[in-house]
């Protein structure tokens, strides 16, 4: 499964995502920690407090992103990913459907990886090798998304998107 990392200019659909509940809670201890601090060791303190949070928070928020790329050759879901030639179906998921992919129909062979959980992503696999029966991954834009793999036109994948 594995295949050589691509281009920026390969990539056919790309999104982003940080988890923002962390984010935020991690700003609001950092502040509560900055003002504990600047009591006991005054204005210096509470900067260099503030500046050594916000770059740990900035480190976690990126180790923490999940970015999706969509190719013509392949699907990565962060450090994961599968080549058309294993996908058997693929649909994009909206509400009601995202929500159900997540509790009723979810499965324990599922491979699940998501930030938010509004829209994703729904990879029925075909490989024999892979012991996940299907991908779900959030996405932001599914509409976005769903053009895209139009567009694509993959040869062998059934589309509901």
């Amino acid at each position: 499964m594995s295949s050589p990392m691509t281009t920026s200019s390969d990539v056919a659909y790309r999104d982003v995502q940080y988890p923002r509940t962390p984010i935020v809670l991690g700003l609001l201890s950092i502040a509560g920690v900055a003002v504990a601090v600047g009591a006991v060791y005054g204005t210096v303190g509470t900067l260099l407090t503030a500046i050594l949070g916000l770059a740990l928070l900035g480190a976690t928020a990126q180790r923490a992103r999940l970015v999706v790329e969509v190719t013509g050759s392949a699907v990565r879901v962060g450090p994961a990913h599968i080549e058309w030639a294993w996908v058997r179906r693929v649909e994009v998921l909206e509400g009601a459907a995202m929500r159900a992919a997540l509790t009723t129909d979810a499965h324990p062979l599922d491979h699940i990886d998501i930030r938010r959980s509004t829209a994703g992503l729904r990879l029925w696999l075909a490989d024999p090798s892979d012991p996940h029966r299907c991908w779900v991954t959030s996405v932001a834009d599914p509409a976005a998304l769903r053009s895209t793999l139009r567009s694509l036109d993959l040869p062998g994948v059934d589309h509901d998107a």
